[in-house]
């Protein structure tokens, strides 16, 4: 009760406008941020000289809290912009991430600060859900979600702790909320519930959320904070009956006093990663929750009920296929090991990730999707590529092989004239070039001629079409340059699966095999089994359900995923397969595949190497600098340079 009571008339607050430090650099949201408490906050951070997006969906609004901010705080270098966010509708949580996404190269901080309080009895969300529970917290959640790959980023270059999430609370989450917090058998209170319960949930829920956000950006160097901003006189009063008001303006401290709850747990240099999860009341300390919603943030394991992790579940359920209509948005893997390099660690936490990949799956990978996938990597591969190029000194031309283009890569030094490299390259059969990375490290680091197939990609041909495309441009090479003496083949990924399906017909037809076989993380079973499909689902760049769905969609057509020529690992190795390299990684979707593979060669007396990245993901071998794949490439050209 004390702790109750001290919310009421809380101590000085310790971090204010006086003693806040320049804000120069930095970016932060500030949600409502034109009213109240937000529009408090807003100056403080543009006097400080920060960029502050008030992000609301009344624009008039706005434009009249930034003009009054730009006058009275007239020597700022900070900017002001305004962020068109309706809460109230969750198709418009997407604009204003996306808008925000596209105009900043960081966020520093994110308060989530507008809410909605009693509204009028019956009162939804443009979807139907109950008012505050939806405004309050699950558009709430669905903003922060869309902005944490960004939060992450700016966290990668900022001091550790200094990147903030924020959501608001209130002492009604403590004095009105059901049992747990959340009622999670009727969220929206179908059955009936007082209005004291509805909002106290929808602040409860806030409490949550942010702990359970906490959990899973902690790695990440991010602290996520709920807190109380304080009992004060805000729009949120506007639905307030005149008996309510009155008490009000006894009980209610002006809105000034909320900004410096809010600024402690934003910018409080005292405020560690070890406080991430943690509860705020004002004017900026810390508080234990009631017994009750301890319990919930604590998993049943810990001897808790698991509410929170089971509510975040149901707000993901419920807003899925508005997440959707993002697009392609991303996450960085967590759970690093402490046996990979710190250039490894590095580059898994940049690494992109999509949210809800598996549910997303059918959506993300229709066929009117995959140009926009594609141009999307292609364009980030476009400035690798062409910086390797130019740093390796190599050659490029496009020539015609059996009617299919053919990508000539020479090194500036020719070691093994008269010799030459097949290339067929990944890309999930939708997407890459035939001037990827790994062949253009193939042709530096080797110094050997690389031919690299441009088989046409899918959706626009489906299989078999890229791998009768690779067998005729193998069947005239093979009549060319002497097979096998003086060719050796390659392939990456999804290469793999073509470039097996392909040798494979080349043994059916008696065709001379090339001298050495390069399996760069090989896709050799397109069915989904192997033990790694489920147990490395959640832990390579894409999940299982994602890959199967966008081959399933776009390059599989009718036939069986078991087919021996489409799914090679069922096919029949006959001997003389030549001398095969296989890499893969420990995080890999494919190391069962790999190792499956592995052994089927071995057994017909095919000399085999199996080279393992600890701790690396699929296709890790085309990072040029990465100490791991620096020693799988140098150890498979050992393996290549006997061969020829």
């Amino acid at each position: 009760m004390s702790q109750i009571w001290s919310q009421f008339y809380p101590p000085k607050p310790t971090l204010t406008e006086k003693n806040l430090l320049d804000q120069s650099g930095k970016v932060f949201i500030v949600t409502g941020g034109y009213a109240g408490v937000g529009a408090e906050m807003v100056k403080i951070l543009y006097e400080k000289n920060a960029v502050v997006y008030i992000a609301g969906r009344n624009a008039s609004k706005a434009d009249i809290a930034i003009k009054k901010i730009l006058s009275t705080v007239p020597k700022s270098t900070g900017r002001l912009e305004f962020l068109q966010l309706d809460l109230d509708d969750f198709t418009q949580i997407k604009p204003a991430a996306e808008k925000f996404l596209a105009q900043e190269k960081r966020l520093d901080v994110l308060w989530n600060n507008a809410g909605v309080m009693n509204p009028p009895e019956g009162s939804k969300n443009k979807q139907g859900f109950e008012q505050q529970l939806a405004t309050n917290c699950m558009s709430a959640w669905m903003f922060a979600s869309l902005l944490r790959p960004l939060l992450v980023s700016t966290a990668q270059i900022s001091p550790r702790g200094s990147v903030r999430v924020t959501f608001t609370g209130s002492l009604m989450a403590e004095l009105g909320a059901p049992k747990g917090g959340v009622n999670l058998e009727d969220p929206n209170f179908t059955q009936g519930g007082g209005k004291s319960q509805l909002y106290g949930q929808s602040k409860a829920g806030n409490i949550l959320i942010a702990s359970e956000f906490a959990k899973r950006v902690k790695d990440d160097g991010i602290i996520v904070l709920s807190l109380n901003p304080g009992n004060l006189k805000s729009e949120l009063q506007r639905y307030a009956g005149k008996v309510a008001n009155t008490f009000n303006k006894i009980l209610l401290h002006d809105p000034i006093y909320g900004a410096y709850t809010e600024l402690f747990a934003g910018l409080s240099p005292n405020i560690t990663i070890a406080d991430s999860g943690k509860y705020v009341i004002p004017w900026g300390r810390f508080a234990d929750l009631k017994k009750d919603l301890e319990a919930s943030i604590k998993t049943k394991a810990e001897g808790g009920t698991g509410v929170a992790a089971d509510f975040w579940v149901w707000i993901e359920d419920q807003t899925r296929q508005y997440i959707s209509k993002v697009g392609i948005r991303f996450e960085a893997p967590r759970y690093l090991t402490a046996t990979i390099s710190p250039e490894a660690a590095a580059i898994l936490r940049a690494y992109p990730k999509i949210p809800f990949a598996s549910f997303l799956a059918p959506f993300l990978t229709t066929p009117s999707r995959v140009p926009g996938i594609r141009a999307q990597f292609q364009k980030a591969e476009d400035v690798v590529e062409e910086d390797l190029i130019a740093r390796y000194k190599l050659q490029l031309s496009t020539i015609e092989i059996t009617g299919v283009p053919v990508l000539v890569i020479k090194p500036p030094v020719n070691e093994y004239e008269g010799k030459i490299m097949l290339n067929v390259h990944g890309g999930g059969f939708v997407m890459g070039t035939a001037r990827e990375r790994n062949a253009l490290h193939m042709a530096s680091e080797m110094g050997i001629t690389v031919y690299s197939i441009e088989f046409t990609l899918a959706p626009e041909a489906k299989y078999p079409v890229a791998r009768d495309q690779c067998l005729n441009v193998y069947r005239q090479l093979a009549h060319e340059f002497n097979a096998p003496k003086d060719i050796l083949a390659m392939s990456s990924s999804a290469g793999g699966q073509i470039l097996l399906s392909a040798l494979l017909m080349a043994q059916k037809e008696n065709l001379p095999m090339p001298a050495g076989v390069l399996l760069y993380t090989p896709a050799s079973d397109i069915s989904g089994a192997g033990d790694s499909a489920v147990s490395n689902t959640s832990r390579d760049l894409l999940p299982t359900p994602f890959l199967l769905e966008l081959v399933k969609q776009n390059y599989q057509g009718d036939v069986d995923s078991k087919d021996p020529f489409f799914s090679p690992i069922y096919g029949e190795f006959k001997q003389g397969f030549p001398p095969t390299i296989i890499t893969t990684g420990i995080r890999d979707l494919m190391p069962s595949n790999s190792i499956r593979l592995y052994w089927k060669l071995r057994d017909i007396g095919t000399k085999v190497e199996l080279f393992i990245g600890e701790g690396m993901v699929h296709g890790f071998t085309w990072e040029e600098t990465l100490p791991e794949a620096i020693k799988v490439r140098k150890e498979v050209i050992k393996v290549l340079k006997e061969l020829v």
